[in-house]
């Protein structure tokens, strides 16, 4: 059986479920729902020297900072992610639509899904403070611009640092991304080879470098490597490009300097590569 030719390919990425067409009315177009983001500060603002961003695909990174013993760490603040309320009073009527019933059912699983508090953490160093937070993965990709609006202008950043997932060429495991105004740049970085095209940031790491560079915050951008880190939050990430940049992150702000902080990282790496060992689709 012969299929038409489809001239058009599929899109990558829908943004949202109800897309306009040619016939349909835009006034009687549902809108699409943005969340409300809060901030509850429960400290005050204690003018650090770095606002650090880390996604949740790299939370390793965090959560071996929070096993060392004998360091500074408080809760500063909580970001509230939260959508109005989404009873429709039309699914009161008469008339039942089962289709209709249906759609909404899913849209508001999906938005239950994107309801979260992310703690904001300082961390205090030998050698400096820094602000840092963990990016959990959203449905609504719009979120991360959202927090990062919020978040850089909440904030008296000096220097933001993201991390990221970047599909890199050749044998390189971690690139970098600076901005021109920032001057303070530890030497870790000068051994780290500059993104050059096609690298490209985009997600978590993309929304927070884009904003910085718009509200001129020096910012720079830590590229780790990941197959398909093109496609939001589905990327296939390279284990031991996450070995080779926990020293960089260790380093930059002087965290730990017994070597438990990368062995934890490492042991962790090395649960994840267990549970990898399966075929990837």
């Amino acid at each position: 059986m012969l299929k038409p030719f489809q001239e058009l390919a599929t899109p990558r990425h829908i943004l949202q479920d109800s897309q306009p067409d040619d016939n349909s009315n835009p006034l009687l177009e549902k809108p699409t729902v943005l969340p409300t983001i809060t901030l509850e500060h429960h400290h005050p603002h204690d003018n650090s020297n770095y606002f650090l961003v880390i996604p949740e695909v790299l939370s390793v990174l965090t959560e071996s900072i929070f096993e060392l013993k004998g360091i500074s760490i408080k809760r500063i603040s909580t970001i509230k992610v939260t959508y109005p309320d989404t009873n429709d009073s039309d699914n009161d009527t008469l008339d039942f639509d089962e289709a209709t019933q249906l759609y909404n059912v899913k849209d508001n699983y999906i938005l239950e899904q994107d309801l979260k508090d992310i703690p904001v953490y300082c961390l205090k160093t030998p050698s400096c403070k820094v602000d840092f937070v963990t990016i959990p993965s959203f449905r609504n990709k719009i979120i991360y611009n959202l927090l990062a609006n919020t978040i850089l202008s909440s904030y008296d950043v000096h220097r933001l640092i993201t991390f990221g997932t970047c599909e890199l060429c050749e044998e390189e495991t971690v690139r970098k991304l600076i901005s021109k105004d920032y001057h303070d740049s530890p030497t870790v970085l000068h051994k780290i080879s500059d993104m050059v095209p096609p690298n490209i940031v985009t997600g978590i790491a993309g929304s927070f470098s884009s904003r910085a560079a718009l509200v001129n915050i020096p910012f720079a951008t830590i590229g780790v490597d990941a197959e398909g880190a093109f496609s939001l939050d589905m990327e296939k990430l390279n284990l031991d490009a996450v070995s080779t940049v926990a020293p960089v992150l260790n380093e930059m702000f002087n965290i730990d300097s017994t070597g438990q902080f990368l062995k934890f990282i490492e042991s962790k790496l090395d649960l994840k590569r267990a549970s990898n060992g399966g075929l990837y689709m």
